[in-house]
């Protein structure tokens, strides 16, 4: 059961990827697909790609200061 839960978790979160990456393809600026975007990297194990993610969010003034403060927490929390 674990097993399937699993699978199933990943596959959510690579449709997930799939399409936070197309929406970014139409507005490359949309905060919430950018957010989605990094948790799905996060949560699909891809550690490296998140943290870049997280910390272009955290960094960009034109998103609004709670989600730069919550990306930058993200982006903590992946920091060994």
């Amino acid at each position: 059961v674990r097993a399937l839960a699993d699978t199933t978790a990943r596959e959510h979160w690579s449709r997930a990827l799939a399409a936070a990456d197309q929406a970014l393809m139409i507005d490359g600026a949309h905060g919430a697909a950018r957010f989605n975007r990094a948790l799905a990297l996060e949560r699909l194990g891809r550690r490296d790609a998140a943290l870049a993610a997280w910390r272009d969010i955290a960094g960009d003034p034109a998103i609004a200061a709670g989600w730069r403060d919550e990306a930058a927490r993200h982006a903590r929390a992946l920091v060994p």
